[in-house]
């Protein structure tokens, strides 16, 4: 067991190391022209959800522009929009805000953050674009704003440098869509993480709930719950779960997960983020992760359950860093007492699902 100060202070030290490190690299100086030029010969404003063609693929014309809102100072500021913290609507208050409603409440809460496909794999996006030095170093804004949470005392885990330990290249150009090299932790043709990068994460996330002192093992275990299987050459597992034995939307799980389809995704294969952190840590999951309802819908459904989070543990609120930006979505609500806000009604027209769609 690891007290909850003594984890905040050693997340803090390994984000000050790469911080430290990331003051001496810089990204590659044709990415941000690049990007931009990406937006442009699309014809329409930023934000606009339209699909621009990349190698091996599409890209959401809205990966491009959060990247930039993001890791970049925006118009009237000197700082990346990351580290613009005092701007409303910033997600810095409304993580601030949530952890310290669950804290009150004696609830754990962990904010955990992973690098985008633009991050990891930026020549899957900008073609002939060369991989910088350290891929972290396209994160680096990102990295800055967690050491601010941090000194706000959220406890936070960075995915980013074990992602970018882990990077295997992406498929050559010309390889068929669903072909993922071993070990790739993301898919070429979309924006999800494949099987790998899920698998990663929650390994990553449940050795940091074993630190804290509600965890024990849960009554899931291989032959008792699950069987364990590997993929061949995929760099992998299979999670076999048991007749009647759920990875997740366990109600009476100490373990919520908030997020979207990352959380999700893999999951008819039994290889999602939900099954794995499952599968290390013996308990099903409590899963409220809608489709593209990581920033705001999430916490609308926790807030709407009206019992207290009575039995809950942890909260882990699951975001990839691409989806972090200055947004009426990462707005602060009340999650105990008062009644629930309205989930917000949809801008504009619902357009067919595409794959790469959160």
């Amino acid at each position: 067991m690891v007290d909850r100060a003594a984890r905040i202070t050693k997340e803090r030290e390994l984000l000050d190391g790469e911080l430290a490190r990331l003051h001496a690299a810089a990204p590659p100086e044709d990415l941000e022209p690049r990007l931009v030029e990406l937006r442009r010969n699309a014809g329409l404003p930023p934000y606009h959800g339209v699909w621009v063609d990349a190698k091996l693929g599409s890209l959401p014309l809205l990966e491009v522009d959060h990247w930039l809102q993001w890791q970049r100072p925006q118009r009237g500021s000197d700082v990346a929009g990351a580290l613009d913290v005092t701007r409303k609507t910033h997600p810095f208050g409304a993580v601030v805000d949530l952890s310290r409603q669950l804290r009150e409440k004696d609830v754990e809460f962990v904010f955990v953050v992973f690098p985008s496909r633009l991050n990891l794999y930026p020549e899957l996006v900008v073609p002939e674009v060369e991989k910088p030095p350290n891929l972290g170093d396209l994160a680096a804004a990102t990295t800055g704003f967690l050491r601010l949470l941090n000194e706000n005392d959220v406890e936070t885990v960075d995915l980013v440098p074990a992602f970018v330990a882990a990077r295997t290249l992406p498929p050559p150009t010309g390889a068929p869509e669903e072909k993922v090299a071993p070990g790739q932790l993301y898919r070429g043709h979309d924006l999800h993480w494949a099987q790998r990068g899920a698998e990663l994460g929650a390994e990553i996330v449940a050795a940091r709930l074993r630190q804290m002192a509600w965890f024990k093992e849960g009554p899931l275990v291989p032959g008792a719950g699950f069987e364990l299987e590997d993929v061949p050459d995929g760099g992998w597992h299979r999670v076999r779960w048991s007749p009647g034995m759920p990875a997740r939307d366990a109600r009476d799980s100490p373990i919520v997960v908030l997020g979207d389809s990352f959380v999700t995704q893999h999951d008819e294969e039994g290889s999602s983020f939900a099954d794995h952190l499952a599968r290390f840590t013996g308990w099903p999951t409590d899963v409220l992760a809608p489709l593209g309802g990581a920033e705001l819908r999430c916490r609308q459904l926790l807030a709407g359950r009206g019992d207290d989070l009575k039995g809950k543990k942890v909260v882990i609120w699951l975001l990839s860093d691409g989806l972090l930006r200055i947004a009426t979505g990462f707005r602060p609500i009340p999650i105990f007492g008062e009644k629930p806000e309205e989930p917000d009604a949809p801008s504009r027209p619902r357009r067919e699902k595409k794959d790469g769609d959160r």
